[in-house]
């Protein structure tokens, strides 16, 4: 049996999961329940992504920074991102996306120099 809370974020990783299928990335949801949690979304190469949907977005951003250390540790991925909802937002192209600023400066290193990142 699941709880309103993970159906809220079942729904939310259902959401973001199709939006980043549309745009061309071939993601996928990692079941739950794992020994070593990997994050909620795989597919894309060297990227570990964790989503929250939770009402107080500060929450969201500590929670989900502290769980993608771990998940990005036992998936051994370069990049994580933490996607998380915006309150007051439908629209999945407007959730928000934090990670943290070496990742940022190593991204865009390895896109100025011409490699293709995370797919």
């Amino acid at each position: 049996m699941t709880t309103a809370a993970q159906r809220k974020g079942d729904k939310f990783e259902v959401l973001v999961r199709g939006y980043l299928r549309a745009a061309g990335l071939p993601v996928e949801r990692i079941p739950s329940g794992m020994r070593e949690d990997r994050g909620d979304l795989g597919g894309i190469e060297d990227f570990t992504f964790q989503l929250k949907s939770y009402t107080d977005t500060t929450r969201a951003v500590r929670d989900g920074l502290a769980d993608l250390e771990v998940q990005q540790a036992n998936a051994d991925t370069k990049y994580g991102v933490v996607i998380y909802k915006r309150r007051g937002k439908t629209d999945p192209g407007s959730q928000l996306v934090t990670f943290e600023l070496w990742q940022l400066a190593a991204l865009l290193l390895e896109l100025r120099n011409g490699r293709r990142a995370g797919g």
